[in-house]
C-alpha cells in the first residue's frame, strides 16, 4: 500500500497549477483529475511507477458488467482488465463539496466490498481552511466499511500533498 499511496502522492506533486488554476482563481475536480492522469502515466512510462502489470484507468463504467449496487462511475482505477487483480480505486473531490465526499466514500467502498479493491483512496482538493473543515467533516461521518480509506489532500494554497487516514 505504501508504494500506491507514495506514487499517488508524487503524481499530486507534480501536477503543474498552471494546467490547473481558472478564472477568477477557482480549480475544478475534472481538471486536476486530467492532469494527475498525465502526470501518473508520465511516471509510469517513464518507468519510476510499476504497477506489476496493472494499468490506471479513469471513469470506467463497470455497469455494462451487471455487478449488483454498482452504477457508479470511479473517477480511476487501477487493475488489470478482465482479471479480478483489482488494486485500488481513486476518488478526487473538491474539499467544499462534504455532500460529494460523502457519495465518493459510500462508493470507495462498494467497490472494495463488491469487487475486492484492495486499496481505497479518497483526494480532496482545496484550500487550507476548507481542507480543514472537510478533515472535521469526514472524521464526523464515520461511514461504515471493512477497509481502511486513504485520504490525500492537495492544498491549493501551498500546493502541497498530505496524507491522512479516515477513521
Amino acid at each position: 500500500m505504501n508504494e500506491l499511496i507514495e506514487s499517488i502522492k508524487l503524481a499530486l506533486s507534480k501536477i503543474d497549477r498552471r494546467y490547473c488554476l481558472l478564472a477568477e482563481g477557482r480549480y475544478q475536480e475534472r481538471v486536476i483529475c486530467y492532469e494527475f492522469y498525465h502526470q501518473f502515466r508520465n511516471l509510469i512510462d517513464s518507468r519510476k511507477v510499476n504497477l506489476g502489470g496493472r494499468v490506471i484507468q479513469g471513469e470506467v463504467d463497470k455497469g455494462y458488467q451487471d455487478y449488483k449496487n454498482l452504477d457508479k462511475i470511479p473517477d480511476f482505477i487501477f487493475h488489470v482488465p478482465n482479471t479480478e487483480d483489482n488494486l485500488a480505486v481513486v476518488e478526487f473531490k473538491l474539499a467544499s463539496d462534504l455532500n460529494g465526499i460523502t457519495k465518493d466514500l459510500r462508493k470507495l467502498i462498494a467497490f472494495g466490498e463488491t469487487l475486492n479493491y484492495r486499496h481505497l483512496v479518497q483526494v480532496i482538493i482545496g484550500d487550507t481552511k476548507s481542507l480543514s473543515r472537510a478533515r472535521k467533516y469526514m472524521k464526523s461521518k464515520r461511514v461504515q466499511h471493512s477497509k481502511q480509506i486513504r485520504a490525500l489532500s492537495l492544498d491549493t494554497t501551498s500546493w502541497e500533498v498530505c496524507d491522512w487516514k479516515i477513521p
